[in-house]
């Protein structure tokens, strides 16, 4: 079936083989629109790639490619400083990501972050639930939501201090703030982060989020867990970084997907978990490419998409150990390379890391399979 010449365990002869973009691009001052664009014509490229190689890639497979951006991608830009988006631009920004997965439905897109900021108060608009597939995909026509956003973020909050999520920060839990600075500010710590949201202080918080979607549905999420310049508040009215607590590792047709937010992979937040994963996916602005922070199977790939392009990497856990891939002649598996200004996008063929399992019924992907 193959066209050209295989490279053992990179490449498949049968046709398993699957297409990765990996970008690294800075587009911190473009428009929502044009980082939408940018973001449509990566996966046309990919997509592009797929045709061209579809002598080599089985039809029938869940997914022919895998799209991955830095973090920051869906974020706002003021003078040059990062800012979160308000609640109606993320659900803007999330409903367009899921319509545009649904355009192309056989790519798995993890679209870099999405930086946001909500009101300790649900307003009334956010009232309902999100459907996350389907025609009504990023609409909110769901169920009323019933719980409480001050109890669930104080909760979140504790759940961080408590099992220590966070404590990579050697400041996490200690109380002052005088001789605490993170980008230039003096900052809260965590300990009084939670008190502001337990006493009623705190007005807003932030996350930052990742999402895998495939086929016009999220099929996973993953918050950003180590704070590192998320949010800079030095007084308890300010707007705070709440951490993720979830050890999200979905699963998609049998194989294992670990997300790491910048800070979380410097810190071995996956390895620290103890569950190798097929394909350990960073997103970063940015943060140094660690392959002692690897957790891969054997076969797996870890994938690295920066604003840094040095830090953009692709590597593999191959018989003699992690190998870089990234622009190596010794493996020729990158099949497409594109540089322009503050823009780099590599493409990679590569066979899947283990055996392709199929979804038994339709709309069960990454939950119930044969």
């Amino acid at each position: 079936m193959a066209s050209f010449a295989v490279t053992p365990g990179l490449q498949s002869a049968t046709g398993t083989n699957f297409v990765l973009a990996l970008a690294h691009f800075a587009e911190h001052q473009a428009s929502f629109t044009s980082r939408l664009g940018t973001l449509r014509q990566l996966m046309a490229d990919c997509n592009q790639c797929i045709g061209e190689k579809k002598g080599d890639i089985n039809e029938d497979l869940p997914f022919r490619g895998i799209v991955v951006c830095p973090e920051y991608f869906f974020a706002d830009f003021v003078s040059g400083q990062r800012q979160p988006l308000d609640e109606q631009q993320k659900d803007l920004v999330q409903a367009s990501l899921l319509k545009l997965s649904a355009e192309y439905p056989k790519l798995l897109l993890i679209p870099g972050t999405i930086f946001y900021v909500k009101n300790v108060v649900r307003p009334q608009e956010t009232a309902r639930k999100m459907i996350k597939s389907g025609k009504h995909a990023g609409e909110r026509i769901g169920e009323l939501k019933t719980t409480d956003r001050k109890e669930k973020a104080v909760h979140a909050m504790h759940t961080a201090l408590s099992t220590g999520s966070s404590s990579s920060n050697d400041w996490v839990r200690e109380t002052t703030t005088s001789d605490k600075v993170l980008g230039g500010k003096q900052v809260l710590s965590m300990n009084d982060k939670y008190r502001a949201l337990r006493d009623g202080k705190a007005t807003t918080y932030c996350r930052n989020r990742s999402y895998l979607l495939l086929g016009g549905a999220q099929i996973g999420r993953y918050d950003k867990q180590a704070d590192f310049r998320e949010s800079t508040a030095n007084t308890p009215d300010e707007m705070i970084f709440i951490p993720g607590t979830q050890n999200q590792i979905p699963e998609v047709a049998g194989f294992k997907f670990g997300l790491e937010i910048c800070f979380d992979h410097g810190n071995g937040v996956l390895k620290n978990r103890g569950v190798p994963v097929h394909f350990q996916i960073v997103v970063s602005d940015w943060v140094n490419t660690d392959a002692s922070n690897c957790s891969l199977v054997p076969g797996g790939y870890f994938i690295h998409a920066s604003t840094n392009a040095g830090e953009t990497k692709l590597y593999w856990n191959s018989t003699t150990g992690v190998t870089d891939l990234t622009d190596t002649n010794n493996y020729k598996v990158r099949i497409r390379h594109a540089k322009s200004g503050e823009k780099e996008i590599r493409f990679f063929l590569l066979s899947m890391p283990g055996p392709v399992v199929v979804a038994k019924k339709k709309g069960l992907l990454g939950k119930v399979f044969s």
